[in-house]
C-alpha cells in the first residue's frame, strides 16, 4: 500500500468513484453500477476505504432481521441473546433487527494485507 492515508466515507449519490478493481467482476460491477441505486432505493447503504488514486475496499450494509423462527430452539436463541448481550422483555417476539453485510471487496492490488479482516473486525 502507498504511504498516502486512507479515508473512509459514506457513498452518496454524487462521490465519484475511484478506480477499483477486486478481480470479480460481479463485486466491480455492483460498486459501479448498483451501490448508488441501492442507496436511493434505501436497500443499502455503501462505505469506500480510498487512498489518493484508488477505492482501496468497499462494503455495503443492509437492514435485516433475525427470525425467532429459524433459531433451532428459543433456549438457543436466549443463549445467543446472552452472549451477546440483548435484553429483551419476556413477551413474545417473532423477530429482532439486525445489519447485514451485503458486499464485502477488496481492490486486488491491496489484497492479503488484512483490510477485509479490519473491516469484520
Amino acid at each position: 500500500m502507498t504511504d498516502s492515508k486512507l479515508r473512509f466515507i459514506r457513498l452518496t449519490e454524487d462521490t465519484d468513484i475511484k478506480p477499483f478493481d477486486s478481480g470479480d467482476s460481479d463485486l466491480n460491477n455492483y460498486l459501479f453500477d448498483d451501490a448508488k441505486w441501492y442507496l436511493k432505493q434505501l436497500l443499502s447503504v455503501t462505505y469506500l476505504i480510498e487512498d489518493d488514486t484508488n477505492t482501496v475496499a468497499y462494503f455495503s450494509l443492509s437492514n435485516d432481521r433475525l427470525l425467532i423462527a429459524n433459531m433451532r430452539s428459543k433456549s438457543f436463541w436466549k443463549k445467543i441473546a446472552s452472549a451477546i448481550g440483548l435484553h429483551f422483555e419476556k413477551r413474545n417476539r417473532e423477530s429482532f433487527p439486525a445489519v447485514k453485510l451485503g458486499r464485502l471487496a477488496t481492490n486486488a492490488a491491496y489484497q492479503s494485507q488484512g483490510i477485509g479482516e479490519s473491516i469484520i473486525l
